[in-house]
């Protein structure tokens, strides 16, 4: 007769890999799409800093105002770039100047579509009982697009967006000074006379009578069955 697994029994389960964690698959969460330039400055941000703040007003009858303000952090322009990771930035939709501080959310239902948030937190190599953790972080109630209000700060990311967008990676510049950094010719390489005086000090082979070198061949390949090109030079 079967019984049903008692709570002890159920903890000795080993955890796999393949377990999904449910437990806040109940959860309510929103799905906001950002500029890039607002995700790259998040991905450089410290850990467990204030990146913002959202401020939600009901409106009857209507879909709620959402507004999103960035930190003053957030917003700060980038420094100590190069040129070249400046363009980079521009090039992949982002920017390393200031950025708008003041956004809007604009709402929109998913009626439609059932969708929700997964993690997966990476288990430790060294300690094999820490496998990956695969988790259902909520699932999606609302959607939302996040747009920055009408400012100069976003005109002027358009704006190096359309210029720089053009320019090409390589440029030729105008040197205003004597390089100093130049390499002279050479008659003869210290590689080559260093062949040269290996051959003299080797000097001339003879060719010695083609019957004797194959008796030396056959010879040699009767104790070992492979032999390296140079080895079979030095033998015959």
């Amino acid at each position: 007769m079967a019984t049903n697994g008692t709570p002890k029994d159920e903890e000795k389960v080993k955890k796999t890999d393949r377990d999904l964690d449910l437990a806040n698959s109940v959860r309510g969460v929103w799905l906001v799409k950002v500029p890039k330039y607002i995700s790259d400055r998040w991905e450089k941000a410290a850990a467990n800093t204030e990146v913002g703040k959202l401020r939600i007003r009901k409106v009857d009858g209507a879909k709620p105002e959402v507004n999103f303000t960035l930190s003053d952090a957030v917003c700060a322009p980038l420094a100590g770039l190069s040129d070249m990771d400046k363009l980079d930035l521009v090039r992949n939709s982002s920017t390393y100047q200031q950025i708008p501080k003041e956004h809007k959310f604009k709402v929109s239902s998913i009626a439609a579509q059932t969708l929700g948030v997964i993690s997966h937190a990476i288990g430790d190599p060294e300690n094999p009982p820490v496998v990956d953790k695969l988790a259902v972080e909520g699932k999606v109630v609302q959607r939302a697009e996040c747009c920055p209000n009408n400012s100069s700060l976003y005109a002027s990311i358009k704006k190096e967006a359309l210029t720089k967008a053009g320019e090409p990676r390589r440029m030729v510049k105008q040197l205003d000074k004597h390089v100093t950094t130049s390499f002279k010719p050479v008659a003869n390489h210290a590689t080559n006379l260093a062949h040269e005086r290996q051959k003299k000090a080797e000097g001339k082979k003879m060719r010695d009578d083609k019957d004797k070198v194959q008796e030396i061949l056959f010879a040699l390949f009767e104790k070992h069955q492979f032999y390296n090109i140079k080895d079979l030079a030095q033998e015959t």
